[in-house]
C-alpha cells in the first residue's frame, strides 16, 4: 500500500511570496524601464534592463523550486496551480493559499502585459532613431519589418521624398 505525501504548504506560501515580491519590483522596474526608453536616457535603460533581467532569472529559479513541490502532485503535466491545490488541500488550508494564488495570477498577467508595452516602446523608439539616422545620412531608403494582421511578414520601404513600398 502506498503512503500517502504530505504536501509541503508552508515552502510552498514560503515560495508564492518570493515570487510576489518578485513580480511586483519586476513591474515596477518595466514601467521605469519604459519611462527611460521614451526620455532616450540610455544609461537608465541599461540599468532596468540588467534588473529586469535578474529578477526574470530568480522568478526562472523560483518557478522551478515550485515545480518540484508540486509535480509530484499533479494529475497531468498542464494542471495549473490553483486547480492542484483545490484538489489536494483541505478547504481551510484552500481559504489561507487561494489569495496567494490569485495575486500572483494576477501580477503574472501584469507582468506579460507590462512586457508587451515594454517591447513595443523599444520597437517604437528604435524605428524612430533608424529613421532618423537615415535622414540625417541622407539615406534615401528606410526600411521597417512588421508583421501584417494574418501574422505575414512585412517589410515597408520608404525614401526621404515620402513615397513608400510595402512587401508581403
Amino acid at each position: 500500500m502506498k503512503k500517502a505525501l504530505l504536501f509541503p504548504l508552508n515552502e510552498l506560501i514560503t515560495l508564492v511570496n518570493q515570487e510576489i515580491t518578485i513580480f511586483i519590483e519586476l513591474n515596477k522596474t518595466s514601467r521605469l524601464e519604459k519611462k527611460a526608453v521614451v526620455a532616450f536616457e540610455t544609461q537608465e535603460i541599461e540599468t532596468f534592463s540588467k534588473k529586469r533581467e535578474l529578477l526574470l532569472s530568480k522568478l526562472e529559479v523560483l518557478a522551478g523550486e515550485r515545480m518540484k513541490l508540486t509535480t509530484p502532485y499533479q494529475k497531468h503535466r498542464a494542471e495549473k496551480l490553483g486547480d492542484l491545490l483545490r484538489r489536494i488541500l483541505s478547504q481551510s488550508e484552500w481559504k489561507r493559499v487561494k489569495p496567494l494564488i490569485n495575486k500572483l495570477r494576477f501580477l503574472s498577467q501584469q507582468a506579460k502585459h507590462e512586457g508587451s508595452i515594454l517591447q513595443g516602446v523599444v520597437n517604437f523608439a528604435t524605428n524612430f532613431v533608424n529613421g532618423v539616422t537615415a535622414i540625417i545620412r541622407g539615406t534615401p531608403s528606410v526600411e521597417q519589418s512588421s508583421y501584417s494582421k494574418r501574422g505575414k511578414l512585412k517589410q515597408t520601404a520608404s525614401n526621404s521624398s515620402g513615397s513608400t513600398l510595402e512587401r508581403v
